[in-house]
Formats: structure tokens, sequence, C-alpha cells
């Protein structure tokens, strides 16, 4: 896979973010290279967490066509498509004067799928999410700082272009319990063929 073919989506991104086509989610998400010229900023068009109570919650974050993971998606990635999805899981949630509230700090896992044609990679990071209300409630999110993100695992002619990355921005995510638990299994899955070889239909 060439350079020229990765970076068509990966610019169409970018363009997507700087002409607010995101503005709506009320989230914005952005990953820069620390090794390369280079950053994927997403326009994200769903939003939405589970909780399993106030300190637990686990959000999922994509510009994917909902075709490609309703109902945990199809046996595989449809041809064509381009894009992107994170899951962020958030462990605990911080408290002044018991838990450390700092960027170098860490109270969450990332995972990020980022699909170009028919190649997928998958990072994989952590960082400290800073809170904004709570997950009980039907909305929820905060701010990312600094987090931490590198290439897990790909299929063979994925192009790295980032690298190891940052993750900053905000995030303001909806609960739907249905949409996550589809991105959730549709996530598994995607990750798990990449040792496989069967991404592309």
């Amino acid at each position: 896979m060439n350079r020229a073919r990765f970076w068509k989506p990966l610019l169409a991104l970018c363009l997507l973010a700087t002409t607010g086509a995101c503005a709506g989610s009320g989230s914005s998400l952005r990953v820069t290279s620390l090794e390369q010229d280079s950053m994927l900023a997403p326009g994200f068009n769903t939003v939405v967490f589970v909780s399993e109570d106030k300190n637990v919650a686990d959000i999922y974050i994509t510009d994917l066509p909902r075709s490609v993971w309703q109902d945990g998606g199809g046996v595989a990635i449809p041809d064509g498509v381009s894009g992107s999805a994170i899951h962020i899981h958030q462990f605990y949630r911080p408290h002044v004067t018991r838990t450390p509230i700092a960027t170098s700090a860490s109270n969450l896992t990332i995972q990020m799928l980022v699909i170009s044609g028919d190649q997928v990679g998958l990072y994989g990071g952590g960082g400290f999410l800073l809170p904004k209300g709570s997950a009980t409630n039907n909305r929820y999110g905060g701010q990312i700082r600094d987090a931490s993100l590198r290439l897990l695992n790909a299929t063979p002619g994925f192009a790295d272009l980032l690298g190891a990355s940052e993750l900053n921005g905000r995030i303001s995510a909806r609960k739907d319990p249905e949409y996550a638990e589809d991105l959730a299994l549709w996530f598994t899955r995607t990750a798990s063929r990449l040792d496989q070889g069967d991404i592309a239909e």
C-alpha cells in the first residue's frame, strides 16, 4: 500500500474537522504524530457511551456510517469504506484530594481503529479524562490532554503514518446502550480479524 492511498482518506478526515462537520456532536479529537508531520482529526457523526456506575464508562466515537457497525457489523469491512473509530474505557472517575488529577495520571485506556480502503490499523494507549458531568446522566464527557497512542496491530499493507502519537480534545457523548453495544461488538470482531487477514470483503 503506498502513502498516497492512505493520505486521501486521512486528508478528507482532517477537512471534515476543519469545516465543522463534527460541530453537532460537541466532540473534537485530534491525534498528532510525535514522529512525523501528520495528524488525524476525524469529523464524528456518532459519539455515545454506556456506564456501569459513576466511575466506569465506555465511550465510542466514530465517523463511519452506521451500516458498517450496526448489529456488530458484517463478516468484514465493506469495500471502499475509510474512516476511524475510537473506544475509550474510563476505569475510574477522579476525585479531588483522593485521586491524581493531572495529564500525567491515567484513568482511561484508548483503542483506535483506522480504516483506509482494504487496510486497517489498530492503535492503543492511555491517558487522562478530566470529566464533565456524571456517567449516570444522559450525557457525559470531558477533556483529554496528551493521551498516548501507538500502533498495536495492522493488516500487512497498512501504512503507519502516525507512529507514536498524542490524542487531545473534548468529548460530549450521549448515553445509548444499543449503539454502544453494536460498536463494542464491531470493535472486538474487527480487531480479532487483523491477524487473520480477512478484513476486506
